[in-house]
């Protein structure tokens, strides 16, 4: 039987992106969502079109681009409690 664990960084993850109860019906039913109920409940920034979405992600990435890095990486632990090592 395949009995599965959420990592730290996952449970982490979860727990700070959404609501108490949000995070337990997400955790405990692993019920799949649409982007517009993702982005209700914010799992998702936001929620597009197919066709919104190759330019969205472009724009997106862009404005990102030049926090790129180590200082990135280190303000996402921060937030998700992400450990390495």
């Amino acid at each position: 039987m395949g009995l599965g664990r959420f990592t730290d960084g996952m449970c982490d993850l979860i727990t700070s992106k959404l609501s108490a109860s949000a995070a337990h019906e997400s955790m405990t039913t692993a019920r799949r969502c649409g982007g517009s109920d993702a982005a209700a409940v914010g799992l998702v920034d936001a929620a597009v079109s197919e066709s919104e979405l190759f330019d969205e992600a472009m724009r997106r990435g862009q404005a990102l681009a030049p926090k790129a890095g180590a200082t990135r990486v280190l303000i996402k632990a921060e937030l998700y409690g992400f450990r390495h090592g």
